[in-house]
């Protein structure tokens, strides 16, 4: 998985903030990793993983798959808005 690399690759290149991983770890017969990320100002929460870095790597995963519906949702936002433009422009 290269979730983390990529979306640390999408941070500098967009300029953004550092992006803050904050992993806990709970003991126990069960022991399980979350981790909630941070990225220009949202936090996107991973779901539970075996290890602090597969933990980091599903919060990562998260905040790509949040970041990639916003965009085909503002996709087709823009379509249809092209649509409604260009049916108000034909007399």
């Amino acid at each position: 998985m290269l979730c983390k690399s990529i979306l640390n690759e999408f941070a500098v290149k967009r300029n953004l903030d550092r992006l803050i991983y904050n992993t806990r770890y709970t003991e126990g017969p069960s022991s399980v990793n979350i981790c909630h990320l941070v990225l220009g100002g949202k936090t996107y929460k991973g779901e539970l993983a075996g290890s602090k870095q597969m933990a980091k790597q599903v919060a990562a995963e998260a905040a790509i798959e949040s970041l990639l519906g916003m965009l085909i949702h503002w996709f087709f936002s823009l379509a249809m808005l092209k649509g409604i433009l260009c049916a108000k422009e034909t007399p």
